[in-house]
């Protein structure tokens, strides 16, 4: 009802003649929300600031096509502001439309205007699976960082550079980019991007079947955040522990972890991470030989996944190929779980993951789900 008025409304407004005056103040009081969200996004009240501006979508998506249609400096600071809540959302092929417009736009202004653009537009396409692209926006991004001594946008710039490699499989490249990353946000004070190398560091040494260091790495990037502010990191980091706990074989202390994990990406609308939870709680269960409940919590991530048209990085496409392992694809219990797992909404395969038992019937399929009588139904949280 509510989207039916705000349709009706802006056909109204195209009529009248102070149209374009009223969308360019919608848009900067817009701009005005995303900047404040976007200040708060890696803090203790980034939970709050997400939820108000899920609550905003709409708004957001049309104060973004009225400043490209109006005003081309308004377009770019709105898709700055706003980049980073799309691709929290797992909308990731519609906000990298938007950065790159937006770099184009911002291009025929002055490079400096790049910068957060071209930051935006590689994070998303890393986790889209363009690594090529990501690259080159990254290395402009790296020499604009060095021509304006700025620490921060080199060193970010090198962890992002080395985040490709990783994903491409280079781990000795990727790993002599995070430390020089590291030296640079070390001597500026960034301990933001220290703890993002930290954990990354996890994840290569979990590659390699270095446990221990693993762990330690996990640990240093939880102890880099001491005031536990920022959720999504958290939320990362207590997977990546998780793994470390699932190669020992202990799986009620991965299934605490992912548990604790879950929520906290719950709570902030971050789906790539809510599909991090997904897969490793269906690799706890394929673990405990909890087949069907395996089979239905892998059904919901893939369908997450896809959804998103989110590439996982390698470690979880290893993850995946471990559970497939403990599954018979013929097996017609498990074939109807498959079923069953893909037909959840995120809400319903949250809830069903938080549960650390399998009953024979998940509460959420005690009767055919609603989205189930649907051919298509959203996921949105």
């Amino acid at each position: 009802m509510l989207e039916t008025i705000r349709e009706f409304a802006v056909e109204r407004l195209k009529s009248r003649p102070e149209t374009d005056r009223v969308l360019k103040r919608h848009a900067q009081w817009y701009l005005g929300l995303a900047k404040s969200a976007d200040r708060a996004s890696r803090g203790a009240t980034e939970r709050e600031w997400l939820v108000r501006l899920s609550g905003e979508l709409e708004n957001l998506r049309s104060a973004i096509a009225s400043a490209r249609n109006h005003d081309s400096q308004l377009e770019v600071e709105l898709v700055e502001a706003s980049w980073y809540f799309f691709s929290r959302r797992g909308l990731l092929r519609e906000v990298l439309g938007y950065l790159l417009h937006a770099l184009e736009t911002a291009g025929r202004a002055t490079p400096s205007d790049q910068v957060e653009l071209l930051f935006g537009a590689a994070y998303v396409a890393i986790r889209t699976g363009d690594y090529a692209p990501a690259q080159e926006w990254l290395t402009q991004r790296l020499a604009l960082g060095r021509v304006r001594s700025d620490a921060r946008v080199v060193g970010t710039s090198l962890v992002g550079l080395a985040l490709v490699a990783e994903q491409q499989g280079d781990l000795e490249k990727s790993r002599t980019l995070y430390l020089d990353g590291a030296d640079v946000a070390r001597d500026c004070g960034d301990t933001d991007t220290l703890a993002i190398v930290a954990g990354n560091l996890g994840n290569i040494a979990l590659r390699e079947g270095d446990v221990e260091t693993a762990r330690m790495q996990f640990q240093q990037r939880l102890e880099l955040d001491p005031e536990l502010s920022d959720a999504g990191g958290q939320a990362i980091t207590l997977a990546g522990l998780a793994l470390v706990a699932l190669a020992g074989g202990e799986t009620d202390e991965a299934a605490a972890l992912l548990r604790s994990s879950l929520r906290l990406a719950n709570d902030i609308g971050a789906r790539e991470f809510i599909f991090s939870c997904l897969l490793g709680s269906a690799e706890v269960a394929a673990q405990r030989r909890e087949t069907v409940r395996a089979t239905r919590l892998l059904a919901a991530s893939d369908a997450l996944c896809e959804e998103m048209d989110y590439t996982p990085p390698p470690l979880e496409r290893a993850q995946r190929a471990r559970i497939v392992t403990v599954l018979d694809a013929d097996d017609a219990a498990l074939v109807a779980a498959r079923s069953e797992g893909r037909a959840l909404t995120q809400d319903e395969a949250v809830a069903y993951a938080l549960e650390d038992h399998d009953p024979a019937v998940p509460p959420a399929l005690s009767q055919p789900p609603a989205s189930a009588l649907r051919r298509s139904h959203s996921r949105q949280s």
